[in-house]
């Protein structure tokens, strides 16, 4: 074996080359660990990631921009709460012009032939059941609130006191169901007087809501 002298003699490549001969390999426990990446490295990954990202991102179809005027807009659900608000706005509305609706006559356009004396009689009959022909028009407003107009109503008073014919001669408002429910209401009075003769009334009624 060669003294600490000798091997300080020889060449440092001979020593050298002897030592790495003799050398085995490491354990697996003992070997180093894996050198650390430096910071700036893996700064360099995560920018390199979010300019990959950042590409797809555009390249990808997100949908038209709003400034597109080709593409319609998104519908848009209504949520439950606005509905709800909306159709008690409505409500409320029509509500309001049923409150507001009117059924009037003027006294100097009604035409009364045969007993005339009893022409302020039929007057303040008629004028005390307005809030009946009113509800017919009422009625016909659930169904088409823009609803309004004038309807002449003829009818005949019997010496008895009851209403025998009873006829719409003019109707701008063009509504079944105002017209109907006014005839058959007419047709149903008695009026608290005996007439000499027949009495022929001819009513203009106006209907209008809102005021």
């Amino acid at each position: 074996m060669a003294s600490m002298d000798e091997l300080q003699e020889r060449p440092r490549d001979q020593l050298d080359g002897r030592c790495s001969e003799g050398l085995r390999p490491a354990p697996r426990a003992f070997r180093s660990p894996a050198p650390v990446r430096p910071m700036w490295a893996i700064c360099g990954l995560a920018v390199a990631l979010g300019l990959v990202l950042q590409s797809a991102a555009i390249a990808a179809p997100v949908g038209a921009s709003e400034s597109d005027p080709d593409v319609p807009p998104a519908s848009v659900t209504p949520k439950r709460g606005l509905v709800r608000e909306e159709s008690s706005k409505d409500r409320s509305r029509n509500r309001s012009r049923l409150e507001t609706s009117r059924a009037s006559f003027e006294n100097d356009e009604v035409q009364v032939s045969g007993d005339t004396a009893r022409r302020d009689d039929l007057l303040k009959f008629v004028g005390a059941r307005i809030g009946s022909i009113r509800s017919c028009y009422s009625r016909a407003l659930r169904v088409d609130p823009s609803l309004k107009g004038r309807l002449v109503a003829s009818f005949v008073i019997t010496p008895t006191g009851r209403v025998g014919k009873c006829s719409i001669t003019e109707d701008t408002m063009k509504s079944d169901n105002v017209s109907s429910c006014l005839t058959r209401l007419i047709q149903k009075w008695t009026l608290p007087f005996n007439a000499d003769q027949d009495i022929t009334a001819t009513f203009p009624f106006t209907f209008r809501s809102g005021g």
